[in-house]
């Protein structure tokens, strides 16, 4: 296989992602660092003892593709070792191009599961206070599903702005609150836990459209400084 042409496909999945590229080892060999860069913005929590071709299976199987033998270096898809093969990588890359994948509802999904996550419950995520730019997210930018579920989770299912509760319980029975980023993004402002609260639907939409936004936000970092102050860092 040439190098150029697996590198081209870990160059294609840096980009999408907003992380940075990488390069290919010798032996045509995928640093394990670039496959967990990977699975933390798809929301997930690799395992430090997890080798590439499981990480890289896992990553796979989270974005809807199939994996087997062709996808690593050795003969039996659960094999438990080897390099990624530049198959295991399109597969990669083709899940991170599918519709579903960019949709909003993909987020939302790795929000749900950080938020049953015991990690999630436990520990105050660090965020990203630059986070990079993303052609994969709705949003432009990559955001931290873990800082979503801290916030909501934090927010005992009452929105931040108005203090009632979540409009609705979701399929999976979590309180319906969308995250907001008082100064945003686009801005400058940081994905983290101390720029996030939880709202819901409609104060979401106030909170960026109504003739007293200024009033709005100014309302929510009274919120934060308060929130700060009483919760666990």
């Amino acid at each position: 296989m040439a190098r150029d042409t697996k590198q081209s496909a870990m160059n294609a999945i840096a980009d999408l992602l907003g992380i940075g590229r990488m390069s290919i080892g010798r032996g045509s060999t995928e640093p394990k660092e670039f496959l967990d860069q990977v699975a933390i913005v798809l929301g997930m929590n690799p395992d430090k003892s997890q080798n590439k071709q499981k990480l890289a299976e896992a990553i796979a199987v989270r974005l809807g593709q199939p994996w087997d033998a062709t996808c690593d270096s050795r003969d039996r898809a659960h094999s438990g070792g080897g390099t990624v093969t530049k198959e295991g990588l399109s597969r990669i890359l083709g899940g991170l191009r599918d519709p579903k994948t960019t949709s909003v509802q993909f987020f939302e999904d790795q929000v749900e599961d950080a938020l049953s996550s015991t990690m999630s419950a436990v520990s105050k995520p660090e965020g990203n206070e630059r986070p990079p730019r993303s052609k994969l997210s709705p949003s432009g930018f990559v955001r931290s599903p873990h800082v979503a579920a801290w916030v909501r989770r934090h927010s005992g299912g009452v929105c931040s702005l108005c203090g009632n509760k979540a409009p609705f319980m979701t399929s999976r029975g979590v309180p319906f609150l969308e995250t907001h980023h008082v100064h945003p993004l686009a801005e400058g402002g940081p994905d983290t836990v101390a720029n996030t609260v939880a709202l819901c639907p409609n104060c979401h939409r106030s909170a960026h459209h109504a003739e007293d936004s200024s009033a709005r936000k100014q309302k929510l970092l009274d919120y934060l400084r308060t929130r700060d102050q009483r919760e666990p860092t």
